[in-house]
């Protein structure tokens, strides 16, 4: 099940989400680039997936938040919908926007 959290930077997404998945702990992120696993939080690309090791059926993209007035930020979230609800396997899709 993969979810698109959305929010300003700094508002908190995480911790939402750690919240929601009854944990303390980081997600593990892994890079689109290829990359492999992190489980430190920083810098990352909407294209990452965020996963908790304690709900590994749920994939977590965040929108790496938004700023008044910044449109690359809105055009790299509308992008990422576009591409994830229109791809060919069920899993790869997004089911949800939070």
């Amino acid at each position: 099940f993969r979810v698109l959290i959305i929010g300003r930077a700094n508002a908190g997404k995480t911790s939402i989400l750690q919240r929601v998945c009854e944990t303390t702990e980081s997600p593990q992120i892994y890079r689109v680039s290829g990359d492999g696993c992190e489980e430190v939080r920083g810098n990352h690309d909407i294209d990452d997936e965020l996963i908790f090791t304690n709900h590994e059926g749920y994939i977590f993209h965040d929108s790496c938040g938004f700023e008044a007035g910044n449109e690359d930020e809105l055009r790299a979230v509308q992008d990422f919908v576009h591409r994830k609800v229109t791809e060919r396997r069920l899993r790869d899709r997004l089911h949800a926007i939070w």
